[in-house]
């Protein structure tokens, strides 16, 4: 069956390309402002030992691969390093329906939903199997106003059609949550070509075991891979909706390429079942696949303390097709800066 999607006129909707020019103009204007107002903060973001704090911002969007509007729509993540073994996440997560001009419920499609969350993450090195391992607490609120109010605002500014069924999305109005992970990501390879120096590079593939109970309860297999001229190999052996690894930045620079593929068997996504709170939409354990596939490539630049990061990122569909699934593509734009230090 067919959706019906009323016309939005050319008054009140640009054109996709200029709402794609103005939404990547608003989120390097948000990084702009986060990284200029951040060196203020430096001299109290300093460790005793003198060493450098970090601190990173994650923008994701799926016009940033896609050009869609709808599953994982947009997010983002801000993350701090006040120690080398610590680090702390805050983020928030927003989901729409491929109809946002429906207002009523929609049982063929995904439900809104967002999450916004603060995280906590200890790290440990095993010195004799040089794995690292991670473990990761988070609290959250589903259905906060505030991913309401974000959208619409940055649809309004875009001029593209403003979504009119959050009164649906999941657990509407607020519902606590948490989450508690363990990773661990452990070197498989690591090769180097060329003559040492400047055209010397290291090829790192990494193994990811994962495992979580909370509002996503999952467990999962992932294998990454990096080129650069760095030999750390786990700079970009983490990532997830969630948390993430951001590696310290170097005072050096150079450029360097990554991809990697993760395969989830998840038993339980409040996003999509809901939990405690009655939501107008939600889906059976039956109604969703068990089995998760997720890849990814980027390229990364570093320079002078900056680490600025692109990566096209791909998840297969969760919901079974007959209730509104579909593969989703998006693109996330990651800016790191080390702050303070001798």
């Amino acid at each position: 069956m067919n959706k019906h999607h009323p016309r939005i006129s050319e008054d009140d909707r640009l054109s996709g390309a200029e709402g794609l020019l103005i939404s990547v103009a608003l989120s390097y204007l948000l990084l702009v402002i986060l990284f200029t107002t951040a060196p203020a903060f430096a001299a109290a973001d300093r460790a005793e030992d003198g060493t450098a704090r970090q601190w990173t911002v994650a923008l994701d969007n799926d016009l940033y691969a896609a050009g869609s509007d709808r599953d994982y729509t947009a997010g983002f993540r801000v993350t701090t390093w006040r120690e080398r073994d610590s680090s702390t996440q805050f983020g928030l997560l927003m989901y729409t329906p491929d109809n946002l001009q429906r207002s009523s419920a929609d049982r063929t499609d995904r439900p809104y939903a967002n999450l916004v969350y603060l995280s906590r993450s200890r790290w440990q090195m095993n010195a004799q199997s040089d794995a690292l391992h991670r473990t990761t607490v988070t609290i959250g609120l589903l259905g906060s106003p505030l991913a309401e109010a974000l959208q619409k605002a940055v649809h309004r500014a875009t001029g593209s059609e403003r979504p009119r069924g959050f009164d649906q999305q999941i657990a509407d109005g607020g519902e606590l949550t948490a989450r508690a992970g363990w990773t661990r990501f452990a070197p498989v390879y690591t090769g180097v070509s060329g003559a040492a120096g400047a055209r010397q590079r290291y090829l790192s593939v990494v193994s990811e075991t994962q495992v979580s109970a909370g509002y996503l309860t999952e467990a999962s297999l992932g294998i990454n891979l990096r080129l650069s001229r760095q030999s750390q190999w786990w700079g970009d052996a983490a990532d997830d909706f969630v948390t993430q690894l951001d590696e310290p930045v170097r005072a050096n620079s150079g450029r360097y390429w990554f991809t990697g593929a993760r395969i989830k068997a998840r038993a339980y996504n409040a996003l999509l079942q809901g939990q405690f709170r009655s939501s107008a939409v939600t889906y059976s354990r039956s109604e969703l696949r068990p089995w998760v596939a997720e890849a990814w490539a980027g390229v990364a630049t570093r320079w002078r303390g900056w680490d600025i990061k692109y990566a096209v990122r791909y998840q297969s569909a969760e919901i079974k097709p007959a209730n509104g699934g579909r593969d989703q593509v998006y693109g996330d734009i990651t800016v790191s800066r080390a702050l303070g230090g001798r």
